[in-house]
C-alpha cells in the first residue's frame, strides 16, 4: 500500500528563476519615458546624457556582451532607478546612493538572488538618513508629467510581463486609501504641492521595485496584500510626517517600507500558500 508523502502535504512557494538580464534590459528601456520627461522639465544635460545611456546600454550590451551575459550590465536599470527615485535637487545624495549601490554589487556579487533586501533601497534608505532629502518642490504639473512617465514605463514592463500585477496594484490602491483619508483629515491637503511631489517617488517604487522577484512574495494573493499594506502604511506615514512638519523623514519612511516588505515576504507566503490534499491511497 503506497503512504502518502508528508513533504507534499504543504506546498513551499518556489522561487521564480528569470532571466535576469533581459528583465534588466526591459527595465532600462522602461527608465526611458522619465529620463526623457526629466531632460524637457530641468533641460540638464546631464538627463540627456542618461536618457541616451538608457537607450544604448541594452543594445551594447548584446553587440558586445553576447554570449557572456556579464553580471555588470545588470546593475545599469538600478542605477538609473536610483538617480530618478531621488529628488531632482539632491545631487550629494544621489551620488552618494550610486556609490552605495556599487559597493553593495561589489559585495554580493552574483549572490544578488540570496539578499532580501533590495540593494538600492539600502543605498537609498542608509543615504537619505545621513543626507535628508526633501521631495523636489516642483510644479503639480511637473510632478504629474514625471508620475505619468513612471506609469508609462511600468505598464510597458507589464506588457513585456517584466512584472506581475498584484504587488503594484496592491501598493498604489493601499496608498490611494491613505491619501483619500489624509484628505479627510487634512483638507488643506488638496491645495498642498508637496501630494503632488510625492507621486514620482511612489509610482517608481511601486511599478519598478515592489514586484522584485528574488525579494517579493510569490503567491499572488500575498503580493497583492502585501503591496497594499506597504503602499497603506508609507504613504499614511508620509502625511503624518509632512503634517508635523517633518519633511526630510518622508522619502527615509517609503524606501524603509519597501525594505520592511522585503523582510515579511517570506511569512506572507506561508501564509498564503495553500496545504496540498493528499494523495489517495491505494490498497
Amino acid at each position: 500500500m503506497n503512504t502518502p508523502d508528508p513533504s507534499a502535504e504543504t506546498a513551499k512557494p518556489l522561487r521564480p528563476t528569470p532571466d535576469l538580464q533581459a528583465r534588466a534590459d526591459t527595465a532600462t528601456f522602461a527608465l526611458l519615458p522619465v529620463l526623457a520627461a526629466l531632460a524637457w522639465l530641468t533641460r540638464s544635460p546631464a538627463w540627456s546624457i542618461a536618457a541616451g545611456l538608457a537607450l544604448i546600454a541594452p543594445i551594447l550590451r548584446r553587440w558586445l556582451d553576447r554570449n557572456r551575459n556579464t553580471a555588470v550590465w545588470r546593475i545599469v536599470p538600478n542605477l538609473l532607478l536610483i538617480a530618478v527615485w531621488l529628488p531632482v535637487d539632491a545631487m550629494p545624495a544621489r551620488i552618494a546612493a550610486m556609490a552605495g549601490y556599487l559597493v553593495l554589487c561589489a559585495l554580493w556579487r552574483d549572490r544578488d538572488a540570496a539578499n532580501p533586501f533590495h540593494p538600492a533601497m539600502i543605498a537609498i534608505a542608509v543615504v537619505l538618513l545621513a543626507w535628508p532629502a526633501t521631495p523636489a518642490a516642483m510644479p503639480p504639473d511637473h510632478a504629474l508629467v514625471l508620475a505619468a512617465s513612471a506609469a508609462l514605463g511600468g505598464l510597458f514592463l507589464l506588457l513585456r510581463g517584466a512584472i506581475r500585477w498584484q504587488a503594484p496594484t496592491g501598493m498604489l490602491a493601499g496608498a490611494a486609501i491613505a491619501i483619500m483619508g489624509g484628505l479627510l483629515w487634512m483638507p488643506a491637503l488638496n491645495a498642498d504641492p508637496m501630494l503632488p511631489a510625492l507621486l514620482p517617488s511612489l509610482v517608481l517604487t511601486a511599478l519598478f521595485i515592489a514586484d522584485d522577484p528574488p525579494r517579493t512574495c510569490m503567491q499572488p494573493r500575498a503580493r497583492g496584500l502585501l503591496g497594499a499594506l506597504i503602499g497603506l502604511l508609507a504613504m499614511a506615514a508620509m502625511l503624518v510626517l509632512h503634517a508635523t512638519q517633518r519633511d526630510a523623514h518622508m522619502l527615509p519612511t517609503l524606501a524603509g517600507m519597501v525594505l520592511l516588505g522585503n523582510a515579511a515576504a517570506p511569512t506572507f507566503d506561508r501564509r498564503f500558500t495553500t496545504p496540498r490534499k493528499p494523495r489517495p491511497t491505494t490498497p
